[in-house]
């Protein structure tokens, strides 16, 4: 049954740092360094990317930026613009917003290191609506998603957040921040399309920790998703139509957490988009739903 627990949410449009900064196996013939690129379009978003250095298996050493680098962005193959350096390995347009229905492409040049490409097209919102029943004495939130699914390959992701009052770890003081909420489900779409029941055992597979999924079990069809979330104001879920390569992406990372440095498995090899080095390169279009009668009754 898959389950989830308090993250922070990165008030970015890339990938987490986390993310960022996984060392991916490299099986050319030579032991070299390379770029590095990670980014994430999200639509009517800043274009943005990051870039870093790849360490050796002979050096043990934090993750380097790079901030000498020539980041050119087209649009459809035309050049848009040439991203402005920003900060921490960060190349960041201030004027170039992620249209529905476009493809991106970086193309990055740095002295020392083979030139890297990767593009990513970005993807329309998806339909969906949800229902909410609450139970066990108001402290449960029973939802039911209807997802309106297109035909051909979909992957989405499903997130539940809240605005909820945390800590800052550095001033001891409590701040307000969006965070994922805790929700489980036995929806098969979330436990990698198999049904859960009694007799099942999940023990020996990864757990979907990013909560996402594909369309091989409703392609071109309206679903209903059902998951279940402990009842507290401002909760909203956020359902995002992802590139296959963010999904693979995720899915690869999550298996290699699972299994680690177990003896008996072989390496994890994470999904890569990214010529000329490597990284991930993908897109996520949000459609934001409130959950609670309170907020439904706001718009």
């Amino acid at each position: 049954m898959i389950k989830y627990t308090y993250f922070l949410v990165a008030s970015v449009v890339l990938l987490t740092a986390s993310s960022c900064e996984k060392e991916i196996a490299y099986k050319g013939e030579a032991l070299d360094n390379f770029l590095v690129l990670n980014t994430q379009l999200t639509a009517d978003s800043l274009i943005s990317c990051r870039l870093s250095r790849s360490n050796t298996i002979f050096e043990n050493r934090p993750v380097m930026r790079i901030r000498d680098a020539e980041v050119q962005l087209y649009l459809d193959d035309v050049l848009l613009e040439v991203l402005p350096y920003s900060h921490e390995g960060y190349y960041a347009s201030a004027r170039s917003k992620a249209i529905v229905g476009k493809t991106y492409r970086f193309k990055v040049s740095c002295p020392g290191y083979p030139d890297l490409s990767a593009q990513t097209r970005v993807l329309s919102p998806v339909k969906a609506y949800c229902s909410t029943k609450i139970n066990n004495k108001g402290f449960r939130i029973n939802c039911t998603l209807t997802l309106h699914d297109t035909p051909g390959e979909d992957y989405y992701r499903l997130r539940v957040m809240a605005y909820d009052e945390t800590w800052d770890p550095w001033t001891g003081k409590p701040v307000f921040e969006w965070i994922n909420l805790y929700y489980d489900s036995e929806d098969p779409v979330l436990n990698d399309n198999k049904v859960v029941d009694k007799d099942s055992d999940f023990s020996d597979s990864p757990e979907n920790i990013y909560s996402v999924f594909n369309d091989d079990l409703f392609d071109g069809e309206t679903y209903k998703l059902k998951f279940n979330v402990v009842n507290q104001p401002d909760i909203f879920i956020d359902v995002q139509h992802i590139s296959k390569d963010l999904y693979l992406y995720y899915k690869s990372v999550q298996t290699m957490d699972y299994y680690g440095e177990d003896p008996f498995f072989e390496p994890v090899q994470i999904h890569c988009n990214v010529d000329g080095g490597a990284g991930i390169c993908g897109s996520a279009t949000s459609y934001v739903l409130p959950l609670n009668q309170k907020q439904q009754n706001r718009k």
